[in-house]
């Protein structure tokens, strides 16, 4: 009895321990898991910070894009519609009608010259003969000396009272001879035959 009493008590003593020993390892393994517990909360919150940072950034730039992408689509259709305007029909026959309107005004304006110019030289070289004949009936009848020539400005001046100023009131009113002509007898013979020549060309046709 003795003997089973002392295998009881030994046989308790190591339950015993291998109780307190048991409780210590549950002891230490709870602070592992309690350690390893809390270093996945500050994991999982790190990635929860960094999930909402990194989904944050994608909206930001997936709102950016699609503003830059509707800028872009509006800017191409008005483009596109400058692009329509400028080569719409009305707007091509508006400017074919703008240009063929300066080529008919050059033209005209070119054909008017040219007319103004002919019609200048004919009225001149009329006028010429006019002077001619008239210095001559005067010559004939004993107006003006023999060897003078009459000047085409000075028969302007008489024609139109121009030169009423020189003239005294009880001065006849007829044709004077100038000694001298506003411009060279030979310039002046030669444009008389160049207008003499355009008028007979005129004549002809």
């Amino acid at each position: 009895k003795a003997r089973h009493r002392e295998l009881e008590r030994s046989t308790m003593t190591a339950v015993m321990d291998v109780q307190g020993s048991g409780e210590q390892s549950e002891k230490g393994l709870r602070d592992d898991m309690l350690a390893v517990q809390t270093e996945l909360r500050a994991v999982h919150a790190e990635l929860g910070k960094a999930h909402r940072s990194h989904r944050e950034k994608c909206s930001g730039t997936l709102a950016e894009m699609s503003r830059q992408q509707e800028e872009w689509t509006s800017k191409a259709q008005r483009r596109f519609d400058e692009l329509e305007g400028l080569t719409a029909q009305s707007r091509l026959i508006s400017v074919l009608t703008e240009h063929v309107d300066g080529l008919v005004r050059g033209v005209t304006a070119q054909e008017l010259q040219a007319f103004q110019r002919e019609t200048v030289d004919s009225v001149e070289w009329k006028l010429e003969r006019c002077v001619q004949w008239l210095h001559g009936a005067n010559v004939k009848l004993g107006l003006n000396p023999h060897g003078t020539m009459f000047s085409t400005d000075r028969f302007r001046e008489v024609l139109f009272d121009e030169g009423q100023q020189q003239f005294s009131p009880s001065e006849p009113r007829s044709l004077s001879a100038a000694p001298l002509c506003r411009e060279p007898v030979s310039s002046r013979r030669s444009s008389s035959a160049r207008a003499r020549e355009r008028g007979r060309g005129r004549l002809a046709g």
